[in-house]
């Protein structure tokens, strides 16, 4: 699709974007939006974010089937034009959740969310699932996301997610109307090392989650014909919430309540000891996580340890602002040219794109450079 365009983001060009609104029954409806921005974030659930501002249609009907409640549905296409001709495809489809109206200026506010949400949201009441021993990491999540949602157009899962997480001392997870299905998902995904996420489009997406740079799918440079408008750069021990901050130890506390044996607890910790950041070097940052799910102990360090590695590369963030190349994502790798120092290779942990504007804001993660330890 955008290939074309990805030889010539650096080259003077028209940015096409349209918002669309669809049904629950597939009617269609192109909206006049006026600004807006589309989020992709790995360190969030849901994943992906559509924020729009747009006119109100004329039409009553139209205006009232923007229902949050119904399970309609914002679609985003965006692409440039190249030659005199559009290069555009969808890069977005996620369900509404929010609609807010605004008089005489006949506006509206939307905020459409990836299906995460949507698995947040549900529970299986009278029915439940049970994740056994025999079950692998990829497939066990997987299941999950099509027993809980079997609108789910697919779930594409790695090779190397099928591997085994539960433990011989672990008891099976059972999902029922006591627990959360994008809970559960989630930690099987920390247990087994794994990323799993709705990639903004309906199809899901259970990968392991880059600790190296890899190939390049963009070039950010400054300069003559260079694309970045602007960079920042950011050290920082204690920035946003704990789950989003910097830390160099994280404790995985495990508490559920057993039908025979009563209330039950398990511990997990991993630290970072190599390096200047090190819990020798630059002291204990500790960040806990409580989960409801039954664990070994073995499990929740295992957890522990892949929450570790998103932790203890937040505190050193570069973030740019540049034209948007619409193809980029988390998890890609990004070669940077900064005003100083040499050209840089680093990986893609968040990016926003104006929708008017024509710029995306990219924020960026370092490889990882350390050695970490687990215990019980």
């Amino acid at each position: 699709m955008l290939d074309d365009a990805r030889l010539l983001v650096t080259e003077s060009h028209e940015q096409v974007v349209r918002l669309y609104h669809r049904t629950p029954a597939g009617v269609v409806t192109e909206l006049d939006a006026a600004e807006g921005s589309l989020a992709f974030d790995e360190g969030r659930a849901p994943y992906a974010t559509l924020r729009a501002s747009a006119l109100i249609p004329e039409s009553t009907a139209a205006f009232d089937a923007i229902d949050p409640r119904t399970g309609s549905s914002l679609i985003l296409h965006a692409g440039y034009m190249l030659e005199g001709a559009e290069e555009v495809e969808q890069v977005a489809s996620v369900r509404l959740d929010s609609r807010g109206a605004a008089r005489p200026a006949d506006r509206m506010e939307l905020v459409a969310l990836g299906a995460e949400q949507a698995l947040m949201e549900w529970n299986p009441l009278v029915s439940q699932r049970t994740i056994a021993h025999h079950h692998t990491a990829g497939s066990a999540i997987a299941g999950i996301i099509q027993w809980a949602l079997p609108a789910t157009l697919s779930v594409a899962v790695d090779p190397d997610t099928e591997v085994r997480f539960l433990e011989a001392a672990d008891e099976p997870i059972v999902i029922d109307a006591t627990a959360d299905a994008l809970d559960v998902a989630l930690d099987i995904a920390d247990r087994a090392g794994l990323w799993v996420y709705d990639q903004g489009d309906g199809h899901w997406r259970v990968r392991r989650r880059p600790t190296e740079a890899g190939q390049s799918s963009v070039i950010l440079n400054v300069g003559e014909n260079g694309t970045v408008i602007d960079t920042t750069a950011q050290l920082a021990r204690n920035a946003g919430s704990p789950e989003r901050s910097w830390a160099n130890v994280v404790v995985v506390i495990h508490e559920w309540s057993d039908r025979d044996k009563g209330q039950q607890r398990s511990v997990g910790w991993a630290a970072v000891t190599s390096g200047p950041m090190s819990v020798e070097n630059a002291g204990r940052k500790v960040v806990t996580y409580r989960r409801s799910t039954p664990a070994a102990p073995g499990s929740a360090s295992r957890a522990a340890a892949s929450l570790l590695r998103r932790h203890a590369t937040r505190g050193r963030q570069v973030s740019l602002r540049a034209i948007a190349a619409w193809w980029v994502r988390p998890g890609d790798t990004a070669s940077v040219q900064l005003p100083q120092g040499p050209q840089q290779r680093l990986i893609v942990a968040r990016v926003e794109f104006g929708l008017s504007d024509g710029t995306m804001r990219i924020d960026l993660r370092h490889p990882e450079t350390f050695d970490i330890t687990t215990g019980e």
